[in-house]
């Protein structure tokens, strides 16, 4: 039984083994493309910055972006590890954190009074949007 965490084929996952997002890399022969000119955010980037949030920013956006329609699922799966990975031990969500969650959920429009680890992980969660939106594939 592997240690890492695995995919829905039973893989084991690292850090260097979750796909990159890409802008529809084309794949040759079943063999992924090692460059293509129209990635946008490579795996690297977008885990680079889900450890520059706070432990607590991290926490609050795995809960925004679980099973969000506008994220793929393959990128729901990558992102919830990063995250998590980066919220071990933080403290359980408070009723403010859970109000945050759910408006970010609802509506693109921030709200006001936000914490600054609420506004990390909503401004985290837009970003990751937008990429998606971008129609951005997963080679």
């Amino acid at each position: 039984m592997s240690a890492l965490p695995e995919d829905q084929e039973g893989r084991s996952l690292s850090r260097h083994s979750i796909p990159r997002f890409t802008a529809a890399a084309p794949h040759h022969g079943g063999v992924p493309a090692t460059h293509d000119t129209r990635a946008l955010v490579k795996w690297e980037d977008c885990y680079s910055r889900t450890q520059e949030l706070s432990p607590k920013a991290a926490k609050l956006a795995a809960r925004m972006l679980r099973r969000d329609p506008l994220v793929p699922y393959t990128w729901d799966f990558s992102l919830q590890i990063a995250l998590m990975q980066r919220a071990s031990g933080t403290q359980p969500f408070t009723p403010e954190d859970l109000r945050a969650i759910a408006a970010n959920q609802a509506t693109a429009e921030k709200l006001v009074g936000l914490n600054a680890d609420q506004v990390q992980a909503w401004e985290f969660a837009a970003w990751v949007r937008q990429v998606a939106g971008d129609q951005l594939t997963v080679d």
